[in-house]
């Protein structure tokens, strides 16, 4: 099945250190990567897009910036956003 992972991946377009570190997680939604890639998006992006909310290696800084949190310094009070 990891080979089996592996391989679609490749052939979409992922190195083959991505692919070997998302084949061997069944937390990624093979085909999301796949399709996130065919729509333009690049692998290394659509990984970190559709990591699991606790993989350590994106953490929350994603989140924050992707909200424009990161423009604030340490300390200043972030905007409620709801």
């Amino acid at each position: 099945m990891i080979d089996w992972r592996r391989g679609q991946l490749l052939g979409a377009g992922f190195s083959l250190k991505l692919a070997e570190r998302l084949a061997c997680d069944g937390r990624f939604d093979l085909h999301a990567l796949i399709e996130l890639v065919e729509r333009g998006c690049a692998p290394a992006l659509a990984a970190r897009i559709l990591a699991p909310p606790d993989d350590a290696s994106i953490g929350p800084r994603v989140v924050e910036r992707a909200r424009g949190w990161d423009r604030y310094q340490p300390g200043e009070t972030r905007p409620n956003r709801r």
